[in-house]
């Protein structure tokens, strides 16, 4: 497995319009933090923005909803698969459009005939 290294501070890892620089207003020292903790937490899921909350002026830690980290995941898993496959295409690992559409004819046919024999 690869990883990506990315930096929220390094404008120049950036790019597209799904990564976003940090508005000074999305960093808050950690006292603030535990001093609105609910109003932070209705905020970050109301405008979909994680939070960066800092401990002795650098970065501790990242608050975000849940609906975003479980968006986060796939787009994360997503990309995985991506660099998988380019891999895979430069080691030569492919198979023709022929090929794709007799296994793809294959499971459908060996998925049809398991639900007949459970049913």
């Amino acid at each position: 497995m690869h990883v990506l290294k990315y930096d929220p501070y390094d404008l120049s890892t950036q790019t597209g319009a799904a990564v976003k620089p940090f508005k000074l207003e999305d960093i808050i020292p950690i006292s603030e933090f535990k001093a609105n903790v609910a109003k932070h937490v209705r905020r970050i899921a109301a405008i979909h923005a994680p939070l960066v909350v800092t401990q002795g002026g650098k970065a501790a830690f990242v608050v975000m909803s849940a609906e975003d980290f479980a968006q986060l995941q796939q787009q994360l898993a997503l990309v995985d698969d991506l660099i998988e496959s380019g891999l895979d295409f430069e080691e030569g690992r492919v198979l023709s459009t022929d090929e794709v559409l007799i296994r793809a004819r294959k499971r459908l046919t060996e998925g049809a005939l398991a639900q007949e024999q459970a049913g």
